[in-house]
């Protein structure tokens, strides 16, 4: 399944709230940095306590994942695509094959969240976040 994730600068927690009354959403989950372990803590700088590193909230029946970025954006290109796989051997299979010819914005890794999560620009400039679900 593909899902939108939809990027902020800092404004996170803000937008879920806003869509929260726009589209009257009951399920949401949201994960805070200040709620993450330290060492994540550490590598992002900046960043307030509310900074949102991964939320998810139904959308019209579609599940939209949503977060704050500490790289910056321009409004307009803030949408992602996030795809889950039930294996780590597909997230690989499906990340080594995106990269080539782009650009990893951050590696494969186990993460506290997910036995296997990567992030990279295609060579057409489209951004994943591959998940192992």
């Amino acid at each position: 399944m593909i899902r939108a994730f939809i990027n902020f600068d800092g404004r996170c927690n803000e937008a879920i709230c806003f869509y929260e009354s726009v589209f009257e959403v009951k399920n949401k989950r949201v994960m805070y940095l200040k709620d993450t372990p330290s060492d994540l803590s550490e590598t992002i700088a900046n960043v307030t306590e509310n900074f949102v590193v991964h939320a998810a909230m139904d959308i019209c029946g579609t599940e939209v994942w949503l977060g704050d970025t500490p790289n910056g954006i321009t409004p307009g290109d803030m949408v992602t695509l996030g795809v889950g796989f039930a294996t780590v051997e597909e997230v690989e299979e499906t990340f080594n094959k995106l990269k080539e010819g782009g650009e990893v914005f951050m590696e494969l890794a186990p993460q506290f969240y997910s036995k296997m999560f990567g992030c990279v620009q295609d060579k057409f400039g489209v951004i994943w976040h591959i998940i192992c679900e």
